[in-house]
């Protein structure tokens, strides 16, 4: 059986936090509640799919390697 498990949540907090930027500034960037932006750090509010595409784009990664791979285990 193939588990499907998505990252988005975790790799959001880690790219930020490896391109130094703050949330504050992530948030503005994209248009955003910065306690949204929050919610998806600490996992308490899923990630969209449009959602997925946009932060994917934002961070200049393909948006599949965003959702199925924990980017903490390749740095």
């Amino acid at each position: 059986m193939i588990e499907n498990k998505n990252f988005t949540n975790s790799n959001v907090k880690f790219l930020r936090e490896k391109k130094q930027i703050s949330q504050e500034k992530m948030s503005n960037e994209l248009k955003i509640n910065q306690a949204t932006l929050a919610k998806w750090e600490c996992n308490s509010r899923k990630i969209t799919l449009d959602w997925a595409i946009n932060l994917a784009n934002y961070f200049d990664i393909p948006v599949g390697d965003f959702i199925s791979k924990d980017l903490r285990k390749n740095d």
